[in-house]
C-alpha cells in the first residue's frame, strides 16, 4: 500500500502540487495517516535528492585553432547547395501523380479481393 501512495504522491508532485497538500488530500479520501506519513518520507528523501543534487564542476579544455584557421587562410567554406542535382518541377509531378495512380491501384484491387470473399 506504501507504493501506492509513494505513487500518488510522486504523480501530485509532477503536477506541482505541494507534498503537504498531496499528503492531506490523501488522508482526506480515507488512507491510514501512518501509512500516507511514511509514503511521504519516502517521497520526499527522493524528492530532495533530484531538486538538490550535488553538481561535479567538471573542466573541460578547448584546444586552440591552429595558427591557419585563427588567420583565415586555411578555412575553406563547405557548399551551400547540393549541386545542379534538380529534379524538373514537370518530372516531380509526373512522379506524384504515378504514385498516386498506384495507390488507387492498390485500393482498388484490395477492395475487390475484399467484396469477391465474402
Amino acid at each position: 500500500m506504501k507504493d501506492e501512495i509513494a505513487a500518488g504522491l510522486r504523480n501530485a508532485l509532477e503536477r506541482e502540487q505541494s507534498l503537504e497538500q498531496a499528503t492531506q488530500s490523501f488522508v482526506n479520501a480515507g488512507y491510514n495517516p501512518h501509512e500516507v506519513a511514511a509514503a511521504a518520507d519516502f517521497v520526499s528523501q527522493g524528492v530532495s535528492d533530484i531538486v538538490y543534487p550535488n553538481p561535479k564542476k567538471v573542466n573541460v579544455e578547448v584546444p586552440a585553432a591552429p595558427l591557419s584557421e585563427q588567420e583565415g587562410g586555411g578555412v575553406t567554406k563547405l557548399p551551400t547547395t547540393l549541386g545542379n542535382k534538380k529534379v524538373g518541377g514537370k518530372k516531380l509531378g509526373i512522379l506524384i501523380v504515378a504514385i498516386f495512380l498506384i495507390v488507387i491501384l492498390f485500393s482498388v484491387i484490395g477492395y475487390l479481393v475484399y467484396y469477391l470473399m465474402k
